[in-house]
């Protein structure tokens, strides 16, 4: 599909990529490029990538495309990583885009710091046309990214089965 006669970029978002349980995303992303698109894929959750199960020929395709937020997990070395993270951030997207002058918006991904990592690996990416959430439980983080002006598009959610009962509450 071509909007408007130009390609579409697509951000999608997982929590992690490559993860060798996911192929779905690899495979969605390679022929969207194939089709002409621009796409990019975004891990939001501070998961180490594992070994993807794609074909080498989708392998290919989508190699130099994806990229995974990192964060040490103790608190203390999130908070010493902080000011190179948000100068990096400030780099790509200018000052007033860095994350931790946004905090009323990140709330509680501000108080664990995830967000400045966040924001780092989104920052000088925008603008997309279409930013793809492919778990439901991604759409927080990217609708915050959105409201501190590091993301822009339109938004797609995708409901699978655990992040369904992740928010749906019987």
């Amino acid at each position: 599909m071509i909007h408007q006669g130009r390609p579409l970029r697509i951000a999608f978002f997982t929590d992690g990529f490559p993860v060798t349980s996911e192929p779905f995303i690899a495979l969605q992303a390679a022929e969207l490029l194939e089709r002409g698109h621009d796409v990019r894929i975004f891990g939001l959750s501070n998961v180490k990538a594992s070994q993807s199960s794609s074909s080498d020929r989708v392998k290919a395709l989508i190699d130099g495309r994806h990229a995974n937020a990192r964060w040490p997990t103790g608190f203390a070395g999130r908070l010493a990583a902080v000011p190179a993270a948000s100068l990096r951030t400030a780099r790509k997207g200018g000052l007033h885009r860095a994350a931790l002058l946004r905090p009323l918006i990140f709330r509680r991904t501000w108080r664990d710091l995830s967000a400045v990592f966040q924001a780092e690996l989104v920052a000088g990416q925008a603008p997309f046309d279409i930013l793809h959430c492919h778990f439901a439980t991604l759409a927080e983080h990217v609708f915050k990214l959105k409201a501190a002006g590091l993301l822009s598009g339109r938004t797609v959610v995708h409901f699978r089965g655990y992040d369904i009962t992740e928010v749906v509450h019987a």
